[in-house]
C-alpha cells in the first residue's frame, strides 16, 4: 500500500546515512592512530638522542675525573674544576628534559588508553542503539503489515481510506452501512495530534463527542495499536 512508501524510504536513507557516518569515523580513528604512532616514534627519537648525549656528558665528565687527578698544577685543577660543574650542570639539564619527556609520553599514553575505554563504550553503545533501532523497525513493520492485512480485509466490507497530506493523517471512508443507500460514503480523519495522542476529526456525519472520546480514551489505552477496535467501533 501507498503509506508504508515513505516510512520505507525513510529507513533506507537513514540506514546509508549512518552507514556513511560509521566509515567516516572509522577513517578518522585510523588517521589519529597513525598520527600518534608516528608522535610515538618521533618522541622516542629525541629520547633516545638525549640519552646518548647524556652518556656522553658522562664519559666527558669521567675523563675530566682522571685528567684532574694526573694534573699537577693549580690552574690546571681550576680548570678542571670549573669544567666538571660545567657538564654536571648540564648532565642534570638533561636529565630534567628525559625525565619531562617520559613523563609527557606516559600521560599522553594514559590519555589515548582513556580514549580507547570512551570509544570503546561508544561503540558498544552504538551497537546496542543499532539493535534497539533494528527490533524498533521489525516491530513498526510488524504493525505496519498487520494494519494492512486488516485494511485489506476490511475494504470487503466496505473500507477504504486515503492519505490527506495534512498532519500525516488518514481518512477513512464506509460504504455498506446504509440499507437504503449502500453506496453512502461515511468518514473520519484519524491523526496523531501534538500531543502524541490518536485524534478522530472531520467526521461526516458528525458523531457525538462523548462517544468519539469514549473511543479515543480506549485506542490511546494500553493497546495503542488497536487499528481493528477503531474500525468497529467507527462503524
Amino acid at each position: 500500500l501507498g503509506f508504508t512508501a515513505p516510512l520505507i524510504d525513510s529507513i533506507s536513507t537513514f540506514k546509508a546515512k549512518f552507514q556513511n557516518w560509521a566509515e567516516c569515523e572509522k577513517s578518522k580513528a585510523d588517521l589519529r592512530a597513525e598520527s600518534y604512532r608516528n608522535s610515538l616514534i618521533q618522541e622516542q627519537a629525541v629520547i633516545d638522542s638525549k640519552l646518548i648525549e647524556l652518556i656522553d656528558i658522562q664519559q666527558e665528565m669521567g675523563t675530566t675525573e682522571k685528567n684532574d687527578n694526573s694534573s699537577n698544577t693549580v690552574e690546571g685543577k681550576e680548570d678542571i674544576t670549573s669544567r666538571k660543574k660545567i657538564l654536571e650542570e648540564k648532565s642534570a639539564g638533561v636529565q630534567i628534559e628525559i625525565l619531562k619527556l617520559k613523563t609527557e609520553r606516559d600521560n599522553r599514553d594514559k590519555r589515548v588508553q582513556d580514549i580507547a575505554l570512551e570509544e570503546s563504550k561508544q561503540r558498544i553503545r552504538a551497537n546496542d542503539a543499532s539493535s534497539l533501532k533494528r527490533m524498533a523497525e521489525e516491530s513498526k513493520k510488524t504493525t505496519i503489515d498487520d494494519l494492512t492485512r486488516g485494511i485489506v480485509s476490511y475494504k470487503k466490507l466496505g473500507l477504504d481510506f486515503t492519505q490527506t497530506g495534512r498532519d500525516a493523517g488518514l481518512e477513512f471512508s464506509f460504504t455498506q452501512l446504509d440499507p437504503v443507500d449502500p453506496s453512502r460514503k461515511f468518514s473520519f480523519v484519524f491523526l496523531v495530534n501534538d500531543e502524541e495522542k490518536y485524534d478522530i476529526i472531520e467526521c461526516k456525519p458528525n458523531i457525538d463527542d462523548n462517544v468519539l472520546a469514549d473511543i479515543l480514551e480506549e485506542l490511546n489505552g494500553t493497546d495503542r495499536e488497536d487499528m481493528s477496535m477503531l474500525v468497529r467501533c467507527m462503524r
